[in-house]
């Protein structure tokens, strides 16, 4: 795509890093297979996601927020925030649904551990967080 559009690949990832953040596309990102090198890997798949109205964007956050209270749905996506998923609906739910499972002090330590991981590091999800939980 860089040399297609010539956009350098700082402004491409930045581009897409601001769409995921905006929770317009979704990134599945594929795994680099071991002893096998980065540019080995299969390319990462992006889709768009839905578009909603600011008022749609809204009524979904108060149906989460209230199905959780006030306070949960805030650490929620105070926890979120650490991987840049704070706009991702159902990244917030699965954090709270991680909090009733395990608790929040176990949550926030796994966030804690995992938080500085890449952007572009495919083990950024709620699986792995669930696994660094369960190890912990």
């Amino acid at each position: 795509m860089t040399e297609k559009y010539h956009i350098s690949e700082k402004i491409l990832v930045k581009g897409f890093g601001g769409l995921e953040h905006s929770n317009l596309i979704e990134v599945r990102r594929s795994r680099v297979e071991k002893g096998k090198a980065f540019d080995d890997r299969t390319a990462n798949e992006y889709s768009l996601k839905p578009l909603l109205s600011p008022a749609q964007i809204a009524q979904r956050w108060r149906a989460i927020e209230k199905s959780c209270g006030k306070e949960k749905f805030e650490r929620a996506r105070s926890i979120a925030a650490h991987w840049e998923k704070d706009n991702d609906f159902d990244f917030v739910k699965g954090i709270i649904t991680l909090i009733d499972s395990y608790g929040l002090p176990a949550v926030e330590g796994a966030m804690a551990k995992v938080a500085d991981y890449s952007p572009n590091n495919s083990a950024r999800n709620l699986d792995y967080l669930e696994k660094v939980i369960k190890s912990a």
